[in-house]
């Protein structure tokens, strides 16, 4: 039970760049929190964007200006919401088409979305015509596939920054979309496969590792769904993120939605994504679960050391020596210059030689935070 939801969070006017994180232990409160604010928000009449990437999530939210993305079904729910992002898209405007592209090319991907129809089958003219479908609707279905039947064995590329709003609009492999299930449940189709490039490389969306996906996926959604002044609540971003994602992932968020002024409160694990957001964000407030109250704690830029305490309390070793040794190999093991079992290695030699509780029960809090920053990772 959260005992009181601080002012700070619940303002309502307009600030540039509002961003507030939660901390805390799994328990503390912060996902039931977040489920707190959006049916806050959604009282006072905002739109709420939830981005949920713990199967954990506690957003029960009914009303229509609540929409959620959700990391439980994996890789296809990924590919499934880059299409309907799409069909959005095309029926919106140019901007958040081009929030699609720089979503891409952050992640390092080339500004380009491949599709291939899988499956499509020779009599598909028979089948449509034998259907139950209106005459206007087969004759529509018909168009639609002589016009990609030639090349359905290819896969289709169009290239998101070459785009206008109207050609996107125009090209046929969107409109398809709007009809896959029927296609499918015709059995005309087995599906369409979505494609992505990283230089020469060409990924399937099934391929994709699940931080490039996590990624991708959540600013494309927020791309098709965001309005000027909504609310976005983000549960545990970290999941599966690199660290250079981590640690800019606050930035990349207002540097593509700023247009929209949106207010954005991230609950997270990660001092990475604190230190990032400190480093990035002037106006980020940092809330502490303290109780089940979530305090706002001092604006201060920190170094990792003091990170540590400040907001995990994991106090580093009195031992200057010791401590910066600790830093290192955190870094090292952050920055993927140090696997877990080596980290693992060094720091229980460490214990091995060390003769103080007090500092032995320091060095296993390291070890389970550098296990838990290792998770995030893959």
């Amino acid at each position: 039970m959260i005992n009181e939801i601080p002012e700070e969070i619940l303002n309502l006017d307009l600030v540039s760049n509002d961003l507030s994180i939660l901390i805390g232990e799994n328990g503390s409160g912060k996902s039931t929190l977040l489920n707190n604010l959006s049916k806050h928000f959604l009282s006072n009449g905002k739109k709420v964007i939830a981005i949920a990437n713990s199967i954990h999530d506690k957003f029960d939210s009914k009303s229509k200006n609540f929409k959620s993305l959700r990391g439980r079904s994996g890789r296809k729910q990924s590919r499934n919401t880059l299409k309907n992002s799409l069909k959005n898209i095309a029926e919106s405007d140019e901007i958040r088409l081009k929030n699609a592209s720089t979503a891409l090319k952050y992640v390092g991907f080339e500004p380009e979305i491949g599709f291939k129809i899988v499956g499509l089958k020779d009599y598909y003219e028979d089948l449509i015509m034998q259907s139950d479908l209106t005459i206007e609707k087969k004759n529509q279905l018909l168009y639609l596939i002589v016009n990609t039947a030639n090349r359905s064995n290819d896969i289709n590329w169009f290239m998101i920054d070459k785009l206008n709003f109207n050609e996107l609009k125009k090209f046929t492999l969107i409109e398809i979309f709007l009809f896959e299930t029927l296609l499918r449940k015709l059995k005309i189709i087995n599906r369409i496969e979505v494609f992505l490039k990283k230089g020469e490389n060409i990924i399937s969306m099934l391929e994709a590792s699940s931080g490039e996906l996590v990624l991708i996926t959540s600013i494309i959604y927020i791309s098709t769904m965001i309005d000027e002044n909504t609310v976005i609540l983000i549960d545990e971003p970290e999941n599966s993120l690199h660290p250079k994602w981590q640690k800019e992932f606050s930035k990349i968020l207002f540097d593509i939605f700023y247009y929209y002024q949106p207010k954005i409160i991230i609950a997270t694990h990660s001092p990475i994504i604190i230190n990032g957001a400190e480093l990035n964000i002037e106006t980020a407030k940092i809330f502490k679960a303290e109780n089940f109250e979530f305090i706002l704690q001092k604006k201060e830029l920190l170094n990792v050391e003091e990170m540590f305490y400040t907001y995990f309390d994991v106090t580093t070793p009195e031992n200057r020596f010791l401590s910066e040794r600790l830093i290192r190999y955190f870094n090292l093991l952050v920055n993927q210059k140090m696997s877990i079992s080596s980290f693992e290695e060094k720091i229980n030699e460490i214990i091995d030689s060390s003769y103080d509780p007090k500092q032995i029960n320091v060095l296993r809090a390291v070890i389970g935070l550098g296990e838990k920053t290792v998770s995030n990772l893959n």
